[in-house]
């Protein structure tokens, strides 16, 4: 849960190597995806994840692969921001897999 809770701030932390992808286009936006590669010190479900942010600085989306679940990969989609102190939260999430059981399933070419 650390990472989640901590994320995108988790871009600054010395055990994370930050890469900028190209532009990613999705919903008629243009988000600035950020891979993230955590160092063996963090303790993480992946240690290569992705984050999406629009051009408000909101997280639009999180790429994962739950490692210990044969690398199935997963997508979170945040929406619908609500300010409480001054502070942004998505008040929506919506996950995303890749599972023949799923019925949920989508692209993670990104």
């Amino acid at each position: 849960m650390w990472t989640y809770l901590n994320l995108p701030f988790l871009a600054l932390h010395e055990g994370v190597q930050v890469e900028e992808l190209p532009i990613w286009h999705e919903n008629g936006e243009a988000w600035r995806p950020l891979r993230l590669t955590f160092s063996d010190k963090i303790a993480t479900h992946s240690k290569i994840q992705t984050i999406y942010v629009g051009d408000d600085g909101l997280l639009r989306r999180h790429d994962y692969t739950v490692e210990i679940a044969a690398d199935s990969p997963a997508a979170h989609y945040l929406r619908n921001y609500v300010t409480v102190d001054g502070i942004e939260f998505p008040t929506e999430r919506r996950v995303r897999r890749r599972s023949g059981r799923q019925a949920d399933a989508g692209p993670h070419d990104g």
